[in-house]
């Protein structure tokens, strides 16, 4: 049976607006910021209702996404036990909202079946949205960070790396040399802007992305070394989470940070790692169930920050459990992948998804807070998955 939901061109148009003004929640302008999260919550409302009109057309999902649904049900179970224990508030009735909107949204986008035409119409209108950033970047003067309409130049930089994966794809699968080459200038000034902000988690996560769409072949050579890469960066981000905090408290921290400062004009330790460490050990105390759903540092904390981490912000509201649950989903994420390792749309969705993982050390946006970016890397997920549970072609081609 076919799952897939078929969008007409009207629609492609309208999501890859309403993408680009989804951004517009990370201004600190509140008009601005209302057509922000008008359009998040456009978003993420008309796909739960176009996933439901589809479940009740088919009466049943596909099994090749039983894994991430097991995993989607179980964690958001695990949410909604934590907010009625700790007591239904505000904020956690709206961090459980924004996790089971995010993820339907995600299930829905992997129900489209997307080919180029699609990709296309998405990269134009950010292509649109990159040189009117590109022209306000030069009116400027090209000063440094730059974070446009956007109040946190670390969200524009995540926010123009991540909207990079349409023009790059578009570009990607396109025959004719001219317009490949356009389509790269279009992935540069995208990449230009996202260094614009000088956010160091971008930097970090663009170089992973490029590493991981290098090394894609050998990544993919065999079952288990795909399944280890997928192990190694799970160990990578712990490491980083537990080890970074630890550093940052040695006795020759400053003597490191002075190094970083003297080649990067950046700081090694930037305060971040004081709030892990803190995080971590209220995590400790309680190690499986967290403090609920609306737990945040400022509760415990004599600070006005996020966690700066997904990881320990999942960990300090559900526990162990939660991390757990997440992880599990990521997993059952890239195993699809290996389905279509072939296909340049898998490779490169896999290769932004990763890039995301790590860029979650750095940011808490996945699942909540800065929704704009969470719902971006959301549907570059979804558009890999999509790929992989395909149905193939008796001529062994994609559709265009």
């Amino acid at each position: 049976m076919d799952h897939s939901v078929k969008l007409p061109g009207i629609a492609v148009i309208a999501l890859g607006f309403l993408l680009v003004a989804s951004s517009f929640n990370t201004s600190l302008l509140s008009s601005i910021k209302l057509v922000g999260l008008s359009s998040i919550v456009i978003l993420l409302s008309v796909s739960s209702l176009i996933l439901l009109v589809n479940l009740a057309r088919n009466h049943r999902l596909p099994r090749k996404l039983l894994g991430i649904l097991i995993c989607s049900a179980i964690l958001i179970t695990v949410y909604l036990i934590a907010l009625l224990i700790e007591g239904i508030t505000t904020r956690g009735v709206i961090v459980f909202g924004q996790l089971v909107l995010v993820i339907i949204f995600f299930i829905c986008m992997s129900f489209i079946k997307w080919d180029k035409r699609k990709i296309r119409i998405i990269a134009n209108i950010i292509a649109i949205f990159a040189l009117i950033n590109l022209s306000l970047f030069a009116i400027s003067g090209f000063i440094t960070p730059f974070k446009s309409f956007t109040g946190n130049s670390n969200a524009f930089s995540a926010l123009f790396l991540f909207l990079g994966f349409f023009p790059l794809l578009y570009a990607l699968l396109i025959k004719q040399p001219i317009n490949k080459i356009i389509w790269l200038v279009i992935f540069s000034i995208n990449i230009l802007l996202a260094f614009s902000g000088q956010a160091r988690s971008i930097w970090i996560a663009f170089f992973i992305f490029v590493m991981v769409f290098i090394c894609w072949r050998f990544i993919t050579v065999n079952r288990i070394m795909f399944y280890g890469t997928f192990a190694v960066i799970i160990v990578f981000l712990i490491s980083v989470t537990v080890f970074y905090p630890m550093i940052g408290n040695h006795s020759d921290a400053v003597i490191w940070n002075e190094i970083i400062r003297n080649y990067t004009g950046k700081n090694l330790f930037s305060g971040r790692e004081d709030i892990w460490l803190a995080l971590i050990e209220l995590i400790k105390q309680r190690l499986l169930i967290g403090y609920g759903a609306s737990a945040s540092p400022q509760q415990f904390l004599p600070i006005g920050l996020s966690s700066h981490n997904l990881y320990l912000q999942i960990a300090l509201q559900s526990g162990l459990t939660g991390l757990a649950l997440l992880i599990l989903l990521f997993w059952n994420i890239w195993k699809l992948f290996y389905r279509k390792v072939d296909s340049i749309y898998v490779k490169l969705a896999a290769s932004f998804f990763v890039a995301a993982m790590v860029y979650q050390l750095f940011e808490v946006s996945l699942t909540q807070n800065n929704l704009a970016i969470g719902i971006l890397i959301w549907l570059i997920t979804s558009i890999g998955v999509s790929k992989s549970i395909e149905r193939n072609y008796a001529d062994g081609r994609e559709p265009t």
